[in-house]
């Protein structure tokens, strides 16, 4: 039998088991990789290649690269284990594992990035995501008097891919389309005459179930009395009307008042739009004869719509 000696003489056993004891006790503790400082209190292992750095400071110039993993089912730890492995053991004991998922149709996930396995499912923690078949650059355009025209993208996975459109509500713009490749420039032009939305709906030609949806709002305030005759108190000098300011796109109600002139009459209500009503009341009028305000409203989606009421008291 080979004998494997460790040390000669006692002095020397003695050293070898020093070594040993601090070996182990180093293996139990906490553990900084990169620098030989410790790690913080509240760390089991710290990650960091720059010294005497506390606090907020950088500690680090380089990152942690995650295991790039190829999971093709968020409910599985698969490749981690073969199809059949027993979950009630170890979905539950690998709750915390984190990889970078390099699959970017995984089952039910959200394409390329970051995942947590939280003791039954992957759950997606950041990066690219799923690169959607068909994505608008944005969901809402708006359009209106000083801005009549514009431009929204429309994105699909790969070249060649056809798409189509059909369009709900009220026709308020014309559409005409660019297409380069993967992407085209979809550019609308506002109705002078029509106002409010309309839903775009842009579909896969061979894949009806892939959509997206714009909807294009042609934004405009209208006023049906542009000059408004009341008397005084709660009868001939109030007004509660929902015609007098119409809003189109985002709904009739869609403004509100945001200035009138608070020295011109008695305010025994103030104007204010309640639930698409025009509301104010006057008391006894200031002055004899004539006397003039004005009430300003605006767009609630594009504030620099905005249009003035005139209110004559006492005209009559």
């Amino acid at each position: 039998m080979r004998k494997i000696l460790l040390c000669h003489g006692l002095r020397q056993c003695i050293f070898v088991l020093l070594m040993l004891f601090v070996i182990t006790n180093s293996a139990l503790a906490q553990v900084t990789i990169g620098t030989g400082e410790p790690a913080v209190e509240g760390s089991l292992l710290e990650l960091k290649n720059l010294e005497n750095k506390t606090g907020e400071e950088a500690n680090a110039n380089k990152g942690l690269g995650l295991p790039r993993v190829d999971l093709t089912d968020v409910e599985m730890l698969y490749p981690m284990f073969e199809p059949g492995y027993d979950k009630s053991v170890q979905d539950e004991a690998h709750a915390g594992l984190v990889v970078y998922n390099v699959n970017e149709d995984l089952q039910d996930g959200k394409g390329k990035g970051i995942y947590a396995w939280d003791g039954e499912s992957w759950v997606f923690i950041g990066g690219p995501g799923k690169i959607l078949e068909l994505a608008l650059s944005t969901d809402q355009l708006f359009l209106w008097e000083n801005s009549p025209t514009g431009e929204v993208t429309l994105t699909a996975k790969k070249d060649g891919l056809a798409w189509e459109k059909s369009v709900e509500g009220d026709i308020v713009s014309t559409f005409e389309s660019v297409t380069n490749g993967k992407v085209s420039t979809l550019s609308f032009t506002r109705s002078e005459t029509v106002f409010g939305d309309e839903i775009y709906t842009f579909k896969l030609v061979d894949k009806p179930e892939v959509f997206t949806q714009l909807k294009v709002s042609n934004l405009n305030l209208v006023l049906s009395k542009p000059i408004i005759r009341v008397g005084s108190g709660s009868v001939d000098g109030a007004i509660n009307s929902s015609s007098i300011v119409t809003a189109y796109g985002g709904g009739s109600a869609n403004w509100e008042v945001f200035d009138y002139d608070r020295n011109a009459f008695n305010w025994t209500k103030e104007p204010k739009n309640v639930n698409g009503h025009l509301q104010f009341e006057l008391g006894v009028a200031k002055a004899t004869g004539v006397v003039r305000g004005n009430i300003q409203v605006r767009h609630l989606d594009q504030p620099e719509i905005v249009r003035t009421i005139v209110v004559e008291q006492n005209a009559n």
